[in-house]
């Protein structure tokens, strides 16, 4: 129960009932939003946990192909693996959010791969076919990943002219054919795609002016700071003639989006950007060379970084491993795994019991919770007809407005 459990649930009862994004709902999160918040609602728990380990397998599969085939020098391997373990609590610290943004790290992973591979389109698509699916998941992170892939190609005109021309036409072709592929595959109607895109643009664009909450300075300086520090890196490497400078320009709308879901509302959100700014330091050395001469330089730069954010619990991280690894345990147990978890639902869902003469009251009929928990749904057996927005807090544009109005002035809906 409560805020973001309730959106939570309501994403996946939205996937099992078969509410449709751009027709029955819009939010921040997408169609394929199930996916990176699995509950056992209907039959998605498997195919969301499989697409997790997906996940999971192609980052693997892309460090071992970077390590063993392309042989990085192991000072830059250790940055990665130090920047990464600073970032790493974006996967898990901040509430709902985390799959998502590990998507879109990986993203920023396959474009280093591109970067030196022989057969860099390879990557390249596969890093398109993960920003488009980043946009199916979460509306703020398809933009993220996409810019990069976008600004990826643009930049390659630095470098390499026939590379960055063949790179662009692949992200202008593959973008929209990618996006239309898994729209049908979701809804084959271009009006809910409209609805969608629309929908979750008016809903970014208001939570930057109607959703904003003050704040102190200091995350501001500290964030300014961090983000000259990799502008400076960035130039090292534009002066050193290194391909990394590619990527780190890859990065530039990244931080900006970073920023600006940082700081509008500060609590909660704030620590988003020194973590998933972590991960953009990461993959950018991990394609980084550090010659002798230049030690200095880079030195200075990245010891400023360190000594701003911190060095990594690396320890407290390898404890929390271990303890997660020994969790694994009871999974080998699935009836007992799944009896306790449904004592654990119970117990989480039993504020949202509604009493006995309501529930003969509703009856058949559908239920629209005002202004959001649409967990009853999970505690009573209700049929839930959410909100098309589904917060009806975040209603910041009239168009919005007229949608969650519309609701209750059709009676066919």
């Amino acid at each position: 129960t409560g805020l973001d459990p309730s959106w939570a649930f309501a994403l996946n009862y939205a996937h099992a009932k078969g509410l449709v994004f751009g027709r029955d709902l819009v939010f921040t999160y997408g169609p394929w939003s199930w996916l990176t918040l699995p509950q056992a609602a209907g039959e998605s728990l498997g195919a969301a946990l499989a697409f997790q380990f997906g996940l999971w397998g192609i980052y693997a599969g892309a460090l071992a192909w970077m390590w063993f085939v392309q042989r990085p020098p192991l000072v830059s391997l250790a940055l990665f693996a130090l920047a990464v373990s600073r970032g790493s609590e974006a996967f898990h610290q901040f509430g709902h959010a985390g799959p998502d943004m590990f998507l879109v790290f990986l993203v920023f992973v396959l474009l280093a791969c591109s970067l030196v591979a022989r057969r860099w389109w390879i990557f390249f698509l596969v890093a398109l076919a993960g920003a488009v699916a980043a946009l199916m998941i979460k509306f703020s992170s398809g933009p993220s990943a996409l810019s990069a892939c976008g600004l990826f190609a643009a930049a390659l005109w630095l470098v390499d002219r026939r590379k960055a021309l063949a790179a662009g036409a692949m992200f202008a072709a593959g973008v929209p054919a990618l996006f239309a592929l898994a729209w049908w595959s979701y809804n084959p109607s271009a009006e809910t795609a409209v609805n969608f895109l629309r929908g979750s643009a008016d809903l970014a664009s208001s939570f930057g002016v109607a959703m904003s909450t003050p704040a102190g300075l200091d995350g501001v300086k500290l964030a300014g700071a961090v983000m000259a520090l990799f502008a400076i890196l960035t130039g090292l490497l534009w002066h050193t003639r290194q391909p990394a400078a590619v990527l780190a320009l890859a990065t530039s709308a990244s931080w900006f989006l970073l920023f600006k879901h940082s700081f509008i509302r500060e609590a909660g959100h704030r620590d988003i950007l020194f973590a998933m700014g972590a991960l953009l330091w990461g993959v950018t050395l991990l394609v980084t060379r550090i010659e002798r001469k230049e030690w200095w330089r880079f030195g200075l730069v990245l010891a400023a970084y360190f000594w701003l954010t911190g060095l990594p619990p690396v320890i407290s991280n390898a404890r929390v491993t271990v303890e997660r690894l020994a969790a694994l345990g009871p999974a080998l147990r699935p009836r007992q795994l799944q009896r306790s978890l449904q004592e654990a639902s119970d117990s989480a869902v039993r504020a949202d019991r509604l009493p006995a003469d309501w529930m003969a009251r509703i009856g058949d009929a559908t239920v629209t919770p005002f202004p959001w928990e649409c967990s009853y749904a999970a505690a009573n057996p209700i049929t839930l007809r959410p909100l098309p927005v589904l917060q009806n807090y975040s209603v910041g544009t009239a168009w919005l407005d007229r949608w969650n109005a519309r609701l209750f002035q059709e009676p066919e809906r």
